[in-house]
């Protein structure tokens, strides 16, 4: 189950965009429209470095451990895990001039990236996993009933 869910949010991550319209009449934003070009591109790259990190992962030995530290990165959203400058000299360098709405768009798909990783982010453990090295997923809460120990009564 775990793991279904952590595949799951892993392919919507993949699959982020930003819609433009408005209403019942928004769609995925395309390249097609040459105002809709700078957020296309922006999508692109966060698409990009969102596989690039499941890539790296995947390709790991410690793939497992190393994957509660990769959503709990994209769940604190901001910095955590792509910087603002980077995007910004990434696609400032295919696209010349004025964008105005770059923070606006990153945003964006950060907020959503959060909430598709929140409930594999939850940290169920009594520490901080992060400060003390726990990589692997902690959002499992393991009570009475699961210790092997205590028989099978309830």
């Amino acid at each position: 189950m775990l793991e279904e869910l952590a595949k799951e949010a892993e392919h919507d991550l993949l699959l982020a965009t930003i819609e433009v319209g408005r209403g019942g009449n928004s769609t995925p934003v395309s390249h097609l429209n040459k105002s809709d070009q700078p957020t296309w591109l922006l999508v692109q790259i966060f698409r990009d470095t969102i596989a690039r990190q499941l890539r790296a992962r995947h390709h790991s030995r410690a793939s497992s451990l190393e994957r509660g530290t990769f959503f709990r990165r994209i769940y604190r959203g901001g910095d955590a895990y792509t910087e603002y400058k980077e995007f910004r000299e990434s696609c400032m360098s295919i696209i010349r001039g004025e964008w105005l709405d770059l923070g606006d768009d990153l945003k964006t798909l950060k907020e959503y990236a959060s909430n598709v990783v929140e409930d594999l982010a939850k940290n169920e453990l009594m520490i901080d996993s992060d400060s003390n090295g726990v990589g692997y997923l902690t959002c499992v809460k393991v009570g009475r009933e699961d210790l092997p120990w205590n028989g099978t009564s309830k």
